[in-house]
């Protein structure tokens, strides 16, 4: 399993978390861990693709 498909397995668990709380803080505490998981997926993609480009 690839390092992506891991985190965006866990920020899809952190979303689905989310969805099923009932308490606000709770709610609100799962969607900024789903957020910081998409941020590191972001990252960790353009960080590959300049790194595939460089060696082009």
């Amino acid at each position: 399993m690839s390092q992506f498909d891991y985190l965006d397995r866990r920020r899809k668990a952190e979303l689905n978390h989310a969805d099923l709380a009932i308490c606000p803080v709770e709610r609100t505490r799962h969607e900024e861990q789903a957020r910081a998981y998409a941020k590191i997926i972001s990252v960790l993609r353009r960080e590959e693709e300049e790194a595939t480009s460089r060696h082009r």
